[in-house]
Order: C-alpha cells, then sequence, then structure tokens
C-alpha cells in the first residue's frame, strides 16, 4: 500500500454568512452571556459533524465508492474548534491512504484464452481497467483483490508450491487533499447559513442558561 497523505486546514469564518458574534452578544442578558463561549463551541461542533458527514458522503461520491469504504483506517476527517477572535473557526485534519481495489466495484474475472487464469477488474475514479491480480476470500468473508509476493521479498513455504507464496491486498488510490477541502468547504458553507447557525445557537443558549440557572437554584 502506498503512504499516507496528512492535510490540514482552516475554515477561518464561523459562518458563510460572516456572522458576528460579537453583535449577537451584545442583545443577550447577563445570564446568557455567561453561557455564551460555551454554547458558540457546541452549536459549532454540532453544525461541523453534520458537514463531516455531508462532506463525506460527497468524497464517496466523488471517488466511486461507497461511504462504508471510508473507514478510519483508510480514511480520517478530524475537526476541531479553535478561537479566532471575533468568531469561531474550524480547524479540519487527517490522513488518507489508498482503498483497497475491491472498494472500486470490483470483481474476479476468468479468461476463456487460459483455463483458470484469473485477473480482476475495477473503475477507480471512474475508469473500469483490468489488473493482474486475482479475487480471493478471506476466513472472516471478506473479499478482496490480491496478488502473490514475489520469491525476490519472500522464500518459498515450507511445501515449496508456487501457490502458497504470501499473498498481499491490491490497493487503489487515496482521496486527494484538494478533493477533501473542497467538499469540506462546501458541506460547511450548507451546514452554516446564518439563520440556520442563529437558531442552533439560541437553542444552545436556553439549554446552558436553563442548567445553570438549576445549578444557582441547588446552592
Amino acid at each position: 500500500m502506498g503512504r499516507a497523505s496528512f492535510f490540514h486546514f482552516v475554515l477561518e469564518e464561523t459562518t458563510s454568512t460572516s456572522l458576528n458574534l460579537l453583535d449577537f452578544e451584545k442583545h443577550l442578558n447577563d445570564i446568557e452571556r455567561k453561557v455564551f463561549p460555551t454554547a458558540v463551541s457546541r452549536t459549532v461542533n454540532d453544525i461541523g459533524a453534520k458537514a463531516k458527514t455531508a462532506a463525506s458522503k460527497e468524497l464517496a461520491k466523488g471517488m466511486g465508492v461507497a461511504k462504508k469504504a471510508l473507514k478510519p483506517r483508510y480514511f480520517k476527517l478530524d475537526p476541531s474548534t479553535i478561537r479566532m477572535h471575533p468568531n469561531q473557526a474550524y480547524s479540519w485534519s487527517g490522513t488518507s491512504k489508498p482503498l483497497p481495489l475491491a472498494v472500486f466495484g470490483g470483481r474476479g474475472l476468468k479468461h476463456r484464452s487460459k483455463k483458470g487464469k484469473q485477473g480482476y477488474s475495477a473503475a477507480v475514479l471512474g475508469k473500469r481497467r483490468q489488473y493482474k491480480f486475482f479475487q480471493a476470500t478471506m476466513k472472516s468473508g471478506y473479499v478482496g483483490a490480491f496478488y502473490r509476493k514475489s520469491n525476490s521479498t519472500h522464500g518459498r513455504s515450507n511445501t515449496g508450491k508456487l501457490g502458497e507464496y504470501p499473498i498481499k491486498q491490491a490497493y487503489g488510490v487515496s482521496i486527494p487533499t484538494g478533493m477533501v477541502q473542497a467538499a469540506v468547504e462546501r458541506a460547511w458553507n450548507a451546514a452554516t447559513k446564518q439563520a440556520k447557525f442563529e437558531k442552533k445557537l439560541q437553542t444552545n443558549i436556553d439549554f446552558y442558561s436553563s442548567r445553570y440557572l438549576k445549578k444557582q437554584s441547588k446552592r
């Protein structure tokens, strides 16, 4: 498998409409101001989680694979909030490794000209190609594309049979960093429209204000 690529980028505006949190805070009462930072962080995290889901769906579609193929061992997208005065911003980081060839609509082939000789076909990034790999089913039930390691890197097995060289899984390509950033920005902007953001923020302010008052009443 190829090397992992690491990415990190920051979306500098809290919302696609540049909502100014300082102006929003001016209209709050004293209790609401106390819980305001917590409510903002919770709001950004809630919306960020939805943006992450939307971005993953778009990336899976763009790569021509099912969303479940973007398992953490192959693709990680980790969002986190950071403070950028006067607004709250989002930092995205993660890793992208080549995805197994099988997730690109892979299927095993048998060539009619040579009985028993196998091949493999997969549509990587929308273009179907044939490969000199073979399809195999593991004990776990996983079906994938594999190839055998050559004698130059591994010795023969105890039986000495050619067919018993160790097998390795075949991989396709990883998700390009540029594609990740573009998908995240589109998902983030769609999820943080001002009306939607303000509504979610006010809901969290009300929640934390209520919890604050309950704690004060028990003292």
